[in-house]
């Protein structure tokens, strides 16, 4: 057998060890405790949460309360003030230096904020359309900002 199969296979005994003593045994338990045996036993998942990321970790977070905190603000008081102060912009945010996943947390980043609304990205990856409500300066470095974060460059 090789070392990867006996790996899955310790997992496997693992996750049905945790199932029956902690759940009531059935497949559903069996594969969620192998779920998360095998993320616990990555190294790619003691990379992506390891010490030295934490703290870009709380800074995106924070960021993103912040931005979703104004955002709904500033929408809120465009809703129930008389008269429209949004302007609608299209814009094209660089992001040929992302990869996929960086560029799928920036994509529903954008999303979940009120105001802005990622629409895809161009057809040979450099760049993501965005839709904005309400653009100002800098709009693309503003964008971009949470994946500089995450990367440390900020």
């Amino acid at each position: 057998m090789s070392a990867s199969t006996m790996r899955v296979l310790a997992r496997a005994i693992v996750a049905a060890t945790i199932a029956g003593t902690a759940f009531e045994f059935s497949i559903g338990s069996v594969l969620a405790a192998f779920v998360v045996v095998t993320l616990l036993t990555s190294k790619r998942f003691y990379r992506w949460i390891g010490p030295r990321n934490i703290r870009a970790k709380i800074h995106f977070s924070w960021d993103f309360i912040v931005d979703l905190a104004v955002s709904n603000f500033v929408m809120a008081w465009d809703v129930l003030t008389p008269g429209d102060k949004h302007q609608v912009r299209m814009i094209h945010v660089p992001i040929d230096d992302l990869t996929a996943e960086e560029i799928a947390l920036l994509n529903h980043r954008i999303t979940l904020t009120p105001g802005t609304l990622a629409c895809g990205v161009s057809e040979d990856g450099t760049t993501m359309l965005v839709h904005l409500m309400y653009p100002g300066d800098n709009d693309s470095s503003r964008l971009r900002k949470p994946i500089d974060i995450l990367k440390g460059n900020v």
